[in-house]
């Protein structure tokens, strides 16, 4: 049901927004969690799961895209890394939390109620500080978004119109450029203006906060103009296809899809491995194992955040210096090249794997517990330090279909979760440990290996049917 969410979620935004689209779906998860908290039969709990799926996933789909929109280029790694480790965060703190409420409070009824109190505190949090994102955009060139440089004498953005209850509110204009709060410039013109500028327009005086948030905030419909035309979810998927045969969005989904589905089977192996003997662990015991990923992924957020970004900036510097380049990677002119990014994936690429592997030497050998867990850690090191790049990576070469890349690599993703689900301890018995843990990690490396060719392809707009 999560997967089936990101094919509706953006289509749903382009007409009431994001904000009104995840406050919905987040309303409609805290109703599904007390409906769990409080079933009476195996068919409703079913049922319960079956709505908390589809709300659940919105903010998936939603959530590179509103990155996108709220950071600078320079920051985009940083912000995304938070997106995507909180994302990644939940896949440990849910075992951890659910073993020790399954241990201790004697019913797993009160971890829905638990959850329920998050997700309501949650709600909370988004109906106060989260604004509306979308701004108006001009046109994509080159994969490159443009933004339509407003007249100094205009201080309404016509081409978007957020409808509240009164008619024909406008929206509020952007900060200066001395303070910009969705994208800075990505390239420099040169002496004939000829390259594309991504920035944030120029719109004195900036309007009261205050109004601001009641006009970001208090909408009903958003009306894009021409520049953001609206799509069903069947126009939605003929647009966002195209995107998964090119090789950067067809390279990050398959990184994802790899490392997430791994993270599953693991979860998976680990739970039936030290539940038997001769461990016999409780449930609290098993959850607890799941601090070795959480770690790993918390160490692999400033790898894959500041350092991918500083690394990302020096590059760029030292092209710009030299004096541009030969384009490509994005519709890259100037000191930037959304190629600049690739690099920072090695770390996660050489640590990453070998955890796999260390997995299934401790399973195999029978290992203290706490190896199992540090390999663990070390295979979702990968998530936050090298996915994540390759998913800012992805979103620079196309910052116009942020929305369409986190549906695809997030829908993706989850339905190879589901899949490899089904298969993982019939695989483990008919390989044993090292069998599988090694296959999952040569196949690991085998994307990684890949990646390299990235420098190779250049962004043309005869590529994609936009």
């Amino acid at each position: 049901m999560t997967f089936s969410q990101n094919l509706y979620a953006l289509p749903a935004a382009e007409y009431v927004g994001k904000r009104n689209t995840t406050i919905l779906s987040m309303a409609t998860l805290l109703l599904s969690n007390i409906w769990a908290a409080n079933v009476q039969s195996y068919g409703s709990l079913v049922g319960s799961r079956f709505i908390g799926g589809l709300a659940g996933g919105v903010i998936e789909a939603l959530g590179p895209q509103i990155v996108a929109e709220c950071f600078p280029n320079r920051h985009l790694g940083q912000a995304m890394v938070v997106y995507v480790g909180f994302l990644a965060a939940g896949s440990a703190l849910g075992p951890i939390a659910a073993g020790a409420i399954a241990t201790r409070l004697h019913s797993w009824r009160w971890f829905f109620n638990i959850s329920a109190v998050a997700v309501g505190l949650n709600l909370l949090s988004s109906l106060l500080m989260f604004p509306e994102t979308t701004y108006p955009l001009q046109q994509h060139i080159d994969g490159v978004a443009s933004f339509a440089a407003a007249d100094s004498s205009s201080n309404t953005l016509d081409n978007l119109e957020l409808r509240t209850l009164r008619p024909k509110t406008p929206s509020p204009t952007p900060r200066s450029t001395s303070s910009p709060t969705l994208v800075d410039a990505v390239t420099a013109a040169d002496d004939d203006a000829a390259s594309i500028e991504l920035h944030t327009p120029l719109h004195p005086p900036h309007p009261p906060l205050l109004r601001t948030w009641l006009t970001r905030s208090l909408f009903l419909t958003v009306s894009h103009g021409a520049d953001r035309p609206r799509h069903g979810i069947l126009s939605f998927v003929r647009s966002a296809a195209p995107l998964l045969v090119t090789p950067p969005v067809l390279a990050t989904t398959l990184l994802f899809g790899l490392t997430i589905g791994w993270t599953v089977v693991a979860s998976i192996v680990v739970s039936a491995q030290y539940s038997a003997p001769p461990w016999l662990f409780d449930a609290e015991q098993v959850g607890f194992l799941n601090w070795g990923p959480l770690v790993g992924l918390l160490v692999g957020i400033p790898v894959g955040g500041a350092v991918a970004d500083v690394l990302y900036g020096a590059l760029a510097a030292r092209k710009k210096a030299a004096g541009g380049g030969g384009g490509g990677g994005g519709g890259a002119s100037g000191g930037h090249d959304p190629r600049h990014r690739l690099p920072a994936v090695l770390p996660g690429a050489v640590v990453s794997p070998a955890g796999w592997l260390v997995m299934g030497f401790a399973l195999r050998d029978g290992w203290a517990w706490g190896a199992t867990s540090a390999g663990w850690g070390m295979a979702a090191f990968g998530l936050t330090a090298s996915a994540n790049v390759m998913l800012t990576y992805v979103v620079d070469c196309f910052p116009g279909k942020a929305g369409e890349i986190g549906v695809l690599v997030n829908g993706m993703k989850n339905f190879f979760a589901f899949g490899v689900s089904y298969g993982s301890l019939a695989w483990y018995e008919s390989a044993g440990a090292m069998g599988q843990f090694a296959t999952m990690a040569g196949v690991s490396w085998a994307v990684y290996a890949v990646l390299p060719l990235l420098y190779f392809w250049r962004n043309k707009r005869s590529d994609l049917e936009w």
